[in-house]
C-alpha cells in the first residue's frame, strides 16, 4: 500500500472531525507590574462587560505562552513576561457568547510604562491590589482569578510550569 493511499483513507476515516464543535480557548493574564504593587487591568469592549484581566482567543499555532504575551500587548502596550498558569477556568457560562476555556497565565511587566489600550479594551489600567479586591466592576471570571492570586501571593500553592 502507497503512502498516498494511506494519508487518502486516513483523511476520510477522519473527516468526522470537522464537524465537531468544541470550546474555544483563551489566555488571560495576570501582569504584575515590576515592583508586584499593582496588576494590570481593562475594562472590556465586549461581553462580559466589566474590569478584567487582559487576554483574549488562541489562533492557530500558538501556545499558551504565545498567546498572552501577544493578547496582553494588543490591549495594553504592556510587554510582559510569563512566570506560570496560576488558574484554569472553564465555566460554559463564564462569556455569554460561547463556551471558552480561559488559561490565567501570570505575567511580570518587563517595563513600568503606562498602559494604552488598544484591541478589546476600553480602558487599560494598573490597580492596586488591595483596591481591586474590594471593587464591585470585576467580571465574574477575574474576581474567581484575583482570589486565586491573592492566595498564591499569600503562598497558599504554587504556579504550575510552562512547557
Amino acid at each position: 500500500m502507497s503512502k498516498e493511499f494511506f494519508l487518502s483513507a486516513r483523511l476520510k476515516e477522519e473527516n468526522w472531525k470537522k464537524q465537531i464543535i468544541t470550546p474555544r480557548v483563551a489566555a488571560a493574564g495576570i501582569v504584575e507590574s515590576p515592583d508586584r504593587k499593582s496588576v494590570l487591568i481593562i475594562e472590556r469592549k465586549f461581553p462580559p462587560y466589566g474590569n478584567a484581566f487582559p487576554g483574549g482567543m488562541m489562533e492557530m499555532g500558538e501556545t499558551i505562552e504565545e498567546t498572552v504575551i501577544r493578547e496582553v500587548f494588543e490591549e495594553t502596550g504592556i510587554k510582559a513576561e510569563p512566570k506560570g498558569i496560576l488558574s484554569v477556568i472553564s465555566d460554559p457560562e463564564a462569556d455569554p457568547r460561547w463556551h471558552v476555556v480561559i488559561v490565567y497565565v501570570l505575567l511580570r511587566a518587563t517595563s513600568d510604562n503606562d498602559p494604552k489600550s488598544g484591541d478589546d479594551a476600553v480602558k487599560a489600567f494598573w490597580a492596586d491590589i488591595n483596591s481591586l479586591s474590594l471593587s464591585k466592576t470585576l467580571t465574574k471570571t477575574c474576581r474567581y482569578t484575583l482570589d486565586d492570586y491573592i492566595k498564591w501571593r499569600e503562598k497558599e500553592y504554587k504556579l504550575i510550569k510552562l512547557q
